[in-house]
């Protein structure tokens, strides 16, 4: 482990090029491809080849005497996390193994809950980890985690940003209806309310998702509606998830202007809309036609003279070539393309 005698320095990146999405059983389980992992891997490989030239037009520190003093170059090989724990264990121990053990270092991971497995993993084979995308506390925060850090904003500061638009606008009783691996969220979206004067309540949802019993989207919503709550906060494990929120949703009538509708854990609506392939007059086209999202924006989202996004446009289709051949999707496979 570490970096080689002659500064070679291997860097296994791990981005969730597919995901799973319950059918109602284990059986019918199908994996499908995700939007985050393209953008992701061709800013990792624009990072590691402005680290190997020292190219400081996004990170200005590249140009002080330490790095370009430095021999250190990185390598990069890139894997798909699943969006899962299992996934995530699994290729990242083929891969160390793959490599007899030579990686100095384990980037990536978008999950909350699989991130914590790489941070384990990171802390078992003395190597550093980061976390660009995950959101959880407890990296960087625990002994168990000793080599690990993140570089994504806290998920109590999404949480306090959320309750606090909706005290602003009078909204001060909240429904947060969440799947069943998305305890974080729980803890942090009712401590922002407790904080801040807002009655937060919770109602799980969890497979199998086309059922009509307890723990059903179906259940939940019939729950929601008589709870009296007009302001819901959707807290899915995966988007598609959504697909069958918005049925139950529109079944029991609450998919209404009277409800107020946000995506907590969602990147983009837009991507709903992509992901799921709605119609017109679909159930979740009808829902998320006026759903509010809660996002991390980086700069590069809203500033036009951010730095990485004007390297950014200049990548060429040379660099658009290297970047498929980092692709770890085989042809014809899910997430090969998104």
């Amino acid at each position: 482990m570490g970096v080689g005698e002659d500064g070679s320095c291997h860097i296994a990146a791990l981005l969730p090029f597919t995901e799973f999405v319950m059918g109602g059983n284990r059986i019918n389980q199908q994996r499908y491809a995700t939007q985050h992992a393209f953008s992701n891997m061709a800013a990792a490989l624009m990072a590691m080849e402005d680290f190997n030239a020292r190219d400081s037009r996004i990170v200005p520190e590249l140009s002080d005497d330490e790095f370009t003093e430095c021999d250190v170059k990185l390598s990069l090989s890139v894997l798909d996390d699943g969006s899962s724990n299992d996934f995530t264990v699994s290729n990242l121990l083929n891969h160390i193994n793959d490599m007899s053990g030579e990686i100095c270092g384990i980037a990536g991971v978008n999950d909350n809950f699989a991130a914590r497995e790489a941070a384990v993993l990171g802390a078992a084979f003395d190597v550093p980890y980061i976390t660009h995308a995950a959101e959880t506390s407890k990296i960087s925060r625990t002994p168990l985690y000793r080599l690990s850090a993140k570089i994504s904003a806290d998920e109590f500061f999404r949480a306090d940003a959320l309750i606090k638009y909706l005290a602003s606008i009078g909204r001060t009783h909240i429904m947060l209806v969440y799947s069943a691996v998305h305890e974080d969220i729980i803890r942090v979206i009712t401590l922002a309310g407790k904080e801040n004067g807002v009655d937060v309540r919770t109602e799980i949802f969890q497979p199998p998702f086309a059922s009509t019993g307890v723990g059903s989207p179906l259940d939940a919503m019939r729950r929601v509606k008589e709870s009296g709550f007009r302001t819901i906060v959707l807290a899915p494990a995966r988007v598609p998830h959504l697909v069958y929120i918005a049925q139950a949703a529109q079944d029991v009538g609450i998919d209404t202007d009277e409800y107020l509708w946000f995506a907590y854990d969602v990147v983009d609506l837009d991507i709903i809309a992509e992901s799921v392939k709605t119609q017109p007059g679909d159930p979740l086209d009808n829902l998320y036609s006026g759903m509010g999202s809660v996002r991390t924006l980086d700069g590069f989202a809203f500033k036009d003279d951010d730095a990485f996004l004007q390297a950014w446009k200049e990548n060429d289709e040379e660099f658009v070539s290297r970047l498929n051949t980092l692709n770890p999707i085989a042809p014809q496979m899910p997430g090969f393309i998104f």
